[in-house]
């Protein structure tokens, strides 16, 4: 596994801290900027093909966003090489509205990213949540500490 510079790691950073910024925003132009057009996406519950289904997916998703969201992240590794990374951590949508306890628990996330023309941009994420495969439910993580 590669090891990740300090200057990689703050640009690799920067692009993950676009999209949280652009999410929180609500502007899927903004957010567009920082994947590829054919982005592969395994969120909880879903798939999409492309920003374009993203941006269809998102849309539909917005009216249960609070204003601001707030993309929290935990433990957030990145291994980086020859222009690609992958970068794993917990992460959180804050201030969900809702009661369900997926609007407090923590998603296990991988993001991994390519290098072209100089910029980092997002080429496939995944969301997943842990199951207790016994009692055939998802088992939240609520503390990840």
């Amino acid at each position: 596994m590669g090891t990740v510079s300090s200057i990689e790691e703050k640009a690799i950073r920067a692009t993950l801290d676009r999209a949280a910024d652009a999410l929180r925003d609500k502007d899927l132009d903004a957010l567009s900027l920082c994947y590829f057009s054919d982005v592969e996406i395994f969120d909880i519950g879903s798939h999409s093909t492309g920003f374009r289904q993203l941006r269809k997916l998102l849309k539909s998703c917005f009216p249960y966003f609070p204003e601001p969201i707030e993309i929290q992240r935990r433990n957030l590794r990145i291994i980086c090489s020859d222009g690609v990374a992958v970068v794993t951590s917990l992460t959180r949508m804050d201030r969900m509205k809702t009661d369900h306890p997926s609007g407090r628990a923590w998603t296990r996330t991988t993001t991994c990213l390519k290098k072209v023309n100089n910029e980092w941009k997002i080429f496939h994420e995944h969301a997943s949540m842990p199951v207790d495969c016994a009692q055939d439910r998802i088992d939240y993580l609520f503390d990840p500490d």
